[in-house]
């Protein structure tokens, strides 16, 4: 305890010294906390986004519809979907089913015609299970049998639509008969996601049922499990029930595959900053006890001939790390904390410096994901960080010659 004592003695004593090991240290650990917060964020936004917008927790799908989804088969579906919406509804774990049936389709206006991709679906169910009804810019939501559709901004822009136009809306139905019938624009939507707002279409279930030729069947069921149900146990339990029918349950990553991998790149690379920015501390802090040690040789070599051993000498430098670690890492959580509420309270709002389409399903608003245990993992990796840059140092003071220290600067 007395070296403890006297190495807090020697911060104070060597301020400038020890007021730059803080602040590295108190950076270090800032950056930590919030680099933890900011990744967990960042892919739960993002997973979130993706599930929430398009996707959902779970789906179930005919048997053989995955293998042939790239043609969007209206011949592989599921028949008794009301029925295996209504077992899986009663599943403690899940939150709302949304049948959906996808379709390749082609609006025609007086501007010409574009293919896009049709998606039905029930218009109180889906709003249970994304979050479509929330970004509707113009116009209102849909509603059941209704001849109405809802286009995205951009693809409304170039048809030159707007609320309350008709259109004609084309696809090839169940038994290879091309259809069309006449829609009105209900309302205009904007997620801010390209591949959606530019290339798909939302029409009510009934009607695209009457359309397609398939009355009384969808080509998916998405499911929404309740709030804080984890992914597997959501995912087994659907499956427990898929099981007895002809349909299969499949996690919502298979649907997102490019989504998944390029965020996982991107955390990869958030990854990779931090290390690089910690090495620099390290070095940091390795240089500013390197220059601490060439200050204090006299001073070593004083303690080493009134008998301190080397073990002492060691473990006095290595109190003085443990100090500035403590030190540096309060500074780090209380300026860290900051920025921590601001994050993941408030959120980061993306529309107000950029009008820019993101590529992926970021939202508007970026929120971090931080925890308790961020500080005290930060605290226990600042206090290692320290103790690692002095290991050199320590070990070079304790092995200076007595009798060359005293000498040291002496004119």
């Amino acid at each position: 305890m007395e070296l403890f004592r006297i190495g807090l003695r020697n911060v104070s004593r060597n301020s400038r010294r020890s007021i730059l090991n803080i602040i590295a240290i108190a950076i270090g650990v800032s950056v930590l906390i919030f680099g933890q917060g900011w990744i967990r964020g960042y892919y739960h936004t993002i997973y979130s986004g993706i599930r929430n917008f398009e996707t959902g927790d779970v789906q179930l799908l005919a048997k053989g519809y995955l293998s042939e989804q790239r043609r969007f088969p209206l011949d592989i579906a599921i028949e008794n979907y009301s029925t295996i919406a209504g077992e899986l509804a009663k599943d403690p774990l899940v939150r709302a089913v949304a049948p959906r049936i996808d379709f390749l389709a082609t609006i025609g206006t007086d501007a010409g015609s574009i293919r896009v991709l049709g998606r039905a679906i029930d218009p109180a169910a889906e709003s249970e299970v994304t979050v479509i009804k929330q970004f509707i810019q113009k116009g209102s939501y849909l509603h059941n049998n209704g001849d109405q559709v809802l286009i995205g901004q951009p693809l409304a822009q170039k048809l030159g639509v707007s609320v309350g136009d008709t259109i004609a809306l084309t696809a090839v139905d169940k038994d290879a008969a091309e259809n069309y019938i006449q829609a009105q624009v209900a309302g205009i939507y904007r997620f801010g996601y390209p591949p959606v707002d530019e290339n798909m279409v939302y029409v009510d279930l009934q009607t695209a049922q009457s359309l397609l030729g398939m009355k009384g069947e969808a080509t998916r069921l998405v499911v929404k499990l309740k709030n804080g149900i984890s992914e597997s146990a959501g995912l087994s339990s659907v499956r427990k029930i898929a099981a007895g029918t002809s349909t299969v349950a499949y996690s919502w990553r298979e649907f997102a595959q490019a989504v998944v991998v390029a965020t996982s790149a991107d955390i990869g690379g958030f990854k990779i900053i931090m290390i690089i920015l910690y090495l620099l501390i390290i070095m940091g802090i390795l240089n500013s006890m390197s220059m601490s040690v060439q200050e204090r040789i006299r001073e070593i070599g004083t303690l080493r001939a009134i008998g301190i051993r080397r073990g002492q000498l060691a473990a006095l430098f290595l109190s003085e790390g443990v100090w500035l670690s403590l030190f540096g890492a309060a500074v780090g959580c209380v300026l860290a904390g900051i920025v921590v509420y601001y994050l993941g309270v408030v959120g980061f709002d993306f529309s107000k410096i950029s009008s820019t389409d993101l590529p992926i399903p970021f939202g508007h608003k970026f929120t971090g994901d931080y925890l308790p245990v961020d500080f005290l993992v930060s605290i226990c990796v600042s206090v290692a960080t320290t103790l690692a840059g002095s290991v050199i140092p320590i070990h070079r003071a304790s092995r200076l010659n007595i009798a060359t220290s005293l000498g040291a600067h002496v004119e």
